[in-house]
């Protein structure tokens, strides 16, 4: 379970810190070069870090672990924190009005769940 969280919380990471990129990028492409400040390259640094590292823990999951079990808990989990991250990012939801697409999110969190059966815990088809 430690080796998800981390991975969740390290792949939640890694979106945050491309995001914060892929605007550099954008604003770098526009002709506001953005390769100048260090921030970027931290960004890039970042992305870079957590990945490797991201991989190294989701196979240590996997080796410890049925993937039957690993994908969904990964999923949820990964989901939620980039979530929290996107809402500290942009500073909370207390600007947003309630969006009826965001309420979709509950579904697609709880639907990996439904491909657990006790039949694949137990090896069987």
């Amino acid at each position: 379970m430690v080796y998800i969280g981390v991975c969740s919380l390290l792949g939640s990471l890694t979106v945050m810190s491309v995001k914060a990129l892929g605007i550099a990028l954008k604003l770098t492409f526009s002709g506001v070069n953005q390769l100048f400040y260090p921030q970027t390259w931290a960004f890039a640094l970042i992305v870079a870090t957590c990945v490797s590292t991201q991989i190294n823990y989701l196979n240590k999951a996997l080796d410890t672990f049925n993937t039957a079990v690993v994908s969904p808990i990964y999923y949820v989990m990964f989901t939620s924190l980039t979530i929290i991250a996107s809402v500290i990012m942009f500073k909370g939801l207390g600007s947003a009005k309630s969006n009826p697409d965001c309420h979709g999110n509950v579904w697609f969190c709880d639907h990996p769940f439904w491909n657990i059966s006790p039949s694949q815990d137990e090896g069987h088809e």
